[in-house]
């Protein structure tokens, strides 16, 4: 029987995970660079004495060098991420590299598991409604069953429609969320939860609405199509409109973000919207925000909503099925200390962050 083989793909993306150039990981390795190059490409094999050295050098068991699932990269199609245009390049190369890991392990976890269909993320042509994306998110408040007015806590409601929402520590401000959908998988929301709860939520519906109208051909700028169904679904016009035709004011704005549960910029820019308020109320209520302190940072944030079918699924794994976080880990061929960090971030030793 021949020994399997090593993939490539899984080298790289080990290393960009461990935020390693190919020259830093030949030298640790005691190799050349080129001899290394060969091997990400594909031109050589690695023998077994290679795959235990990639091993130790960096830090991810056997198995993992050995699988066989093709990873996808974010420019892939399904692949949808809301960053800062000056997210640096070696960065958003670490954080792709451990999102495809992510979405290589959360399917094996889902094994053999049932959970909610997720026909509830079935697209809907932007192009067929002549882009009027206020009434595709109207379309989805209703395929939702979703009441009038505010949500009150949109990660149940993405759950509850099929979709799952994985809680990552980006320490990096200048990075939101991924989001993947690609069938029979179910759709997969990364989000960086160093966010406030408010950005959080805007960042998943805006993430919604890219699986919901961007799955077919490319249209001129999606971006904007996903700002335009965020502030649709989570701020409808006919719901809001009698809240902001008031007289509006910081203290007002902040009153209605404990309702609406999103930023007071965004209830600014949706009173804009309705023609609610002049540009040069705008102006000088983004210049009163400014003056504050509050355009980065605002008050009264509120609790996150944390997602509950990952924990579910693997609490299914540890007291039904008997598995302890050892097998867990070796059933996703993570490194044990990473697993836990992941998925049961409680549970593992205490660590002092700078």
């Amino acid at each position: 029987m021949n020994e399997a083989k090593m993939n490539p793909r899984m080298l790289i993306l080990a290393r960009e995970a461990r935020q390693l150039s190919q020259t830093a990981l030949a030298m640790e390795l005691g190799i050349s660079q080129s001899k290394l190059s060969k091997l990400e490409a594909g031109i050589i094999d690695a023998s077994p004495e290679d795959v235990a050295a990639f091993v130790k050098a960096l830090r991810y068991p056997p198995g993992f060098f050995l699988q066989i699932e093709p990873p996808r990269g974010l420019d892939s199609s399904g692949f949808h991420y809301r960053k800062r245009v000056t997210l640096p390049a070696t960065r958003l190369k670490e954080i792709d590299a451990k999102l495809e890991i992510l979405c290589l392990q959360i399917p094996r976890l889902l094994r053999n598991v049932r959970i909610p269909s997720h026909s509830g993320f079935d697209p809907i042509d932007s192009t067929s409604h002549d882009g009027d994306v206020q009434t595709i998110a109207g379309m989805m408040r209703k395929r939702w069953s979703l009441p009038s007015g505010p949500i009150q806590n949109l990660v149940r409601v993405i759950e509850q429609q099929g979709g799952i929402v994985v809680k990552c520590r980006f320490e990096i401000s200048k990075f939101d969320a991924v989001s993947i959908f690609a069938p029979p998988a179910p759709p997969l929301f990364f989000v960086n939860w160093l966010m406030p709860a408010e950005r959080i939520r805007r960042t998943l519906t805006h993430e919604v609405g890219h699986i919901i109208m961007h799955s077919g051909p490319s249209v001129e700028n999606p971006e904007m199509e996903a700002e335009l169904f965020a502030t649709a679904f989570l701020m409808p016009a006919e719901d809001i409109r009698h809240q902001l035709n008031a007289p509006i004011n910081l203290r007002r704005l902040f009153d209605l973000k404990a309702i609406w549960r999103v930023t007071a910029q965004s209830l600014i820019c949706r009173a804009a919207d309705l023609s609610l308020i002049t540009e040069s109320q705008l102006r000088s209520l983004f210049v009163q925000m400014s003056k504050n302190g509050w355009r980065k940072n605002e008050p009264f944030s509120f609790p996150h909503e944390n997602p509950t079918v990952l924990d579910d699924v693997l609490a299914l794994h540890r007291q039904q099925h008997g598995l302890s976080l050892s097998d867990l880990a070796r059933m996703v061929e993570a490194d044990e200390h990473e697993f836990i960090q992941q998925y049961f971030p409680l549970e593992g030793p205490m660590r002092l962050v700078s």
